[in-house]
């Protein structure tokens, strides 16, 4: 469509020119004629008014349909958070192989800390200060307790039955009051060997108590016991060399059994005394 005013071609569509902004639709009215529009052209300055062109006013163009309004969507709720996975270590991690120790570090710049202070630790609670204690244990659980029983038992023995066994006699008993009849200082010499067996056993729960404890006295007590022990073997020994009459036929191995007794005892004593000399810090109860 060519504008009418300034000759300009438009779109069909367009209802203003272009160029001009002149109305297009105009363009359907008939033509005037040159001259009459010169002279109404002329005509209108003296009169003081514009001319039709100033006049006009381009129409308003249609007002479009509002858009309708889309409904809201509801706000979805948001889902929970899910709880982080733990962190599972890489157990096909593989040691670097490849880390070379440092080849260009230098001797005065890698020296250790020698004002380092080393880790304060606090002092064990250790009732033996540091002390080997195997045969202290060796006596206090099983050594004195086991000898004070045996020394119980062989005592009850000596007083009942006796130590003595003849052939064609099944009851001890009955065998001892035989020998009994031959050799009478032997039943003195019995009975005073199951009291000291007696005694024996008190002295050896004294001290095992005293060890337990630890008692200053306790390594004496223990010293004492074997001392006590090796007394009685070797006065029981001579008392029954001296009153069997030629009744016992074994006094030879009696009196070599006693004479061994009496050296272990001895070498025990040594052997305690120089033990617990080396641990007195520890029995000082």
């Amino acid at each position: 469509m060519k504008c009418f005013n300034c000759g300009t071609e438009n779109l069909d569509t367009n209802a203003f020119c272009m160029n001009c902004g002149s109305a297009l639709g105009a363009q359907d009215a008939p033509q005037a004629d040159p001259d009459e529009m010169k002279t109404v052209v002329a005509d209108y300055p003296a009169s003081g008014q514009s001319s039709p062109e100033s006049q006009f006013t381009p129409p308003t163009p249609p007002v479009q349909p509002a858009q309708p309004v889309q409904p809201v969507q509801p706000v979805q709720p948001t889902p929970p958070a899910q709880p982080a996975q733990p962190v599972q270590p890489n157990q096909y991690a593989q040691p670097n192989q490849y880390v070379q120790p440092n080849q260009y570090a230098q001797p005065g710049f890698n020296q250790p800390n020698q004002y380092a202070q080393a880790p304060y630790n606090a002092p064990i609670n250790d009732p033996y200060n540091g002390h080997p204690m195997k045969w202290y244990k060796f006596l206090v659980f099983f050594a004195l307790i086991a000898s004070a029983i045996l020394n119980i038992i062989s005592g009850i023995r000596y007083i009942t039955t006796g130590n003595y066994r003849i052939s064609g006699y099944t009851s001890g008993k009955e065998a001892k009051e035989l020998i009994y009849m031959y050799a009478p200082g032997l039943r003195g010499a019995d009975t005073f060997y199951a009291i000291a067996l007696f005694i024996s056993a008190v002295l050896l729960c004294a001290t095992w108590y005293m060890l337990m404890k630890k008692k200053k006295i306790g390594p004496t007590l223990l010293c004492v016991s074997y001392g006590f022990n090796m007394v009685i073997s070797i006065v029981y020994t001579i008392w029954l060399n001296a009153v069997h009459n030629g009744v016992l036929q074994n006094t030879a191995s009696m009196t070599s059994a006693a004479i061994v007794s009496a050296v272990v005892s001895v070498v025990m004593i040594v052997v305690n005394i120089i033990y617990f000399k080396k641990r007195q810090d520890v029995f000082v109860n």
